[in-house]
């Protein structure tokens, strides 16, 4: 038993050599990196292109708000002369009504 017990202390030890773990972390940090790099990029893209939405919306609105087809707009939303145009037959274009449906539009119309 001695014997078995001697070998066991004298077996070489191992140290830890950090590089292969070191490099696994690199690679990981990089992938991370990487990751949260191409988030932000979408993030600003969905961004830019909800700007870019909204700005057409605002222009196809306020185009709606200068065509004097549809009547006067003092005074009324929007949402109120589009129903009168409808009602007298001026047929106001559904795109209109569509975009007024979203919450996030402006209701009043320029003036």
């Amino acid at each position: 038993m001695g014997q078995e017990r001697q070998d066991r202390l004298v077996l070489p030890i191992r140290k830890h050599v950090g590089g292969d773990k070191d490099q696994v972390n690199k690679r990981r940090q990089v992938e991370l990196d990487s990751h949260k790099r191409e988030e932000k990029e979408r993030t600003r893209e969905e961004l830019e292109n909800k700007e870019q939405r909204e700005e057409r919306e605002e222009k196809v609105l306020r185009q709606f708000d200068l065509n004097s087809k549809y009547g006067p707009c003092t005074g009324m939303t929007r949402i109120e002369r589009w129903d009168r145009a409808q009602e007298l037959g001026l047929n106001p274009p559904q795109e209109i009504l569509t975009l007024l449906s979203k919450e996030s539009t402006s209701k009043d119309a320029l003036w």
